[in-house]
């Protein structure tokens, strides 16, 4: 009997250090369900100058880019002004973003053009321009 009333007692004792072990098992299980979400749909793309014009703009030190595919052109032309160091007084509305000579407008997404118009090219190549005001 006293066996097992030590047993009993090391069995109290194995429940309440089980509950501490449940309980910081707990703790660490609430910290394991935090989870920060990475947005694995990069895209890579060439930003290149666009040769075409009188006055094309400076290169980029590197002009492929790896990036989310949620950027807007409205980013990529605020990296561009800042990246070719066009000065405070120019803004980012003045580059145009073109895709195959076509102009691309600043809230879309780049998902978007790669899914509707570049969905043939496996890296595309945008180029850029001083915007021509007519």
């Amino acid at each position: 009997a006293a066996g097992g009333d030590g047993g009993g007692g090391g069995g109290g004792g194995g429940d309440t250090s089980s509950g501490k072990r449940s309980a910081s098992s707990s703790k660490g299980g609430a910290s394991k369900k935090k989870r920060v979400e990475k947005y694995t749909d990069n895209v890579n793309f060439y930003l290149l100058p666009d040769d075409t014009v009188d006055k094309p703009l400076a290169a980029l030190d590197k002009d492929l880019i790896e990036t989310t595919s949620r950027i807007t052109v409205k980013a990529l032309k605020k990296f561009l002004a800042k990246k070719l160091n066009l000065g405070k007084d120019v803004h980012y509305t003045a580059i145009d973003l073109r895709y195959n000579g076509a102009p691309l407008g600043n809230e879309h997404e780049m998902r978007f053009i790669m899914n509707s118009m570049a969905r043939n090219d496996k890296v595309p190549r945008f180029h850029y321009r001083r915007r021509v005001v007519l």
